[in-house]
């Protein structure tokens, strides 16, 4: 633990900041800070007046996004460098790194076997943003010169202002992952599962309404969306026919339709069977349920159990908020149980690492599983 008085600004984003996943990435990377650097305060930009000026802290955190993930490993080297004269460390992101991973980062251990690859080696990434970065370390000596390029409203820094203007030696370090935006994703590959002629589509989990848009542009379609999250679902109603907040095991719909979507969804569920049964009965003659659904059969669970982890993310197939964890044949028998008769399930592909191949021969296990991420559930009423 390193020592010394360690204050933490959070720019929070209220929009994720009323999700559990991202308060338990909050929670997380607090608890990465303490191990790094022992007790912290909490500040916020707006707060860190003349007082700090006085009494400056050895460092200060500044968190740029509630989507970030680092560890405490990250979080020494860049202090690390601050003491061999550096002002401001600012940490990498994944992506934006030469360092080669097996996909998108889908488990916590993933993210750490990269980032100890990056931190073997001497690496700057690339050249200094000039807007808001996730995750960066400053010297509590230069809080003034922090403030003075700082938009204290938004959070964005002008980091030409830093090096130019204020000469503040800035350099790249550690390594950070930023999540998607939960909401903001857009589902193109719903597309060849909807039944033909839909016109009314009910769309569960609609987030900002991108997918539900999709659906309205490409197949003419009317889309109700439910969304949980109250701001998501005012941006999601400028784009969709009609929008419900709410939660839908507990909302009432007296309509029907030609189609229910619910992709990522259903893990999240408290009753399945249940939530598949509603479905059923708010789906007219010849309608269709799309729901698609993490499989946590997927090599990279598999192999974090092998190594005795089992690691929750914000975003993911080990998502903080799932209640649910599915297999193929646990899927057929809970849609057998809510009374689906005409069904399919079909794999979501992904490239399976060859170390991992070369076991599951060996050991006769199932290579198909392994490889796959998620399911589509096609039922039909």
């Amino acid at each position: 633990m390193v020592a010394g008085r360690t204050v933490v600004v959070w720019q929070d984003d209220p929009e994720v900041m009323v999700s559990q996943e991202f308060q338990y990435l909050r929670n997380y990377l607090g608890v990465q800070i303490f191990r790094a650097f022992g007790d912290f305060e909490e500040a916020s930009l707006a707060s860190m007046s003349e007082a700090s000026e006085v009494d400056p802290p050895d460092r200060v955190v500044l968190v740029g996004s509630a989507r970030v993930l680092l560890t405490q490993h990250s979080l020494r080297v860049m202090d690390d460098l601050l003491t061999t004269g550096f002002d401001v460390v600012v940490a990498s992101r994944l992506e934006e790194t030469s360092i080669v991973t097996q996909g998108p980062i889908h488990t916590l251990r993933e993210f750490e076997l990269a980032e100890t690859a990056f931190l073997a080696e001497e690496r700057e990434g690339k050249s200094i943003p000039s807007s808001r970065v996730p995750l960066s370390l400053w010297r509590g000596d230069q809080i003034g010169a922090l403030l003075g390029c700082a938009d204290v409203a938004s959070g964005e820094l002008r980091w030409e202002t830093l090096t130019e203007t204020q000469g503040l030696r800035v350099r790249r370090g550690g390594l950070c992952h930023e999540f998607t935006d939960y909401y903001g994703e857009i589902r193109e590959d719903v597309l060849p599962h909807m039944p033909a002629g839909a016109n009314d589509v009910l769309e569960i989990g609609c987030g900002r309404g991108h997918t539900g848009a999709l659906l309205q542009k490409r197949l003419g379609c009317r889309v109700t969306g439910v969304e949980l999250n109250p701001l998501i679902a005012r941006e999601a109603s400028r784009r969709l026919h009609r929008v419900v907040c709410g939660d839908f095991e507990q909302l009432e719909l007296n309509e029907d339709f030609d189609a229910v979507v619910a992709t990522e969804l259903f893990e999240h569920l408290v009753d399945p069977i249940a939530f598949l049964k509603r479905v059923r009965s708010l789906l007219r003659p010849g309608g269709r349920a799309v729901i698609s659904t993490p499989n946590v059969g997927h090599w990279s669970t598999v192999g974090d159990l092998l190594h005795g982890r089992w690691d929750y993310l914000p975003i993911g197939l080990l998502c903080y908020t799932h209640l649910r964890f599915f297999t193929r044949s646990t899927l057929t028998d809970l849609l057998d149980m809510a009374g689906f008769e005409n069904f399919s399930i079909e794999a979501q592909k992904s490239d399976v690492p060859a170390d991992v191949v070369e076991w599951v021969t060996q050991v006769k296990g199932d290579l198909e599983s392994l490889a796959t991420t998620g399911f589509w559930i096609l039922a039909d009423n």
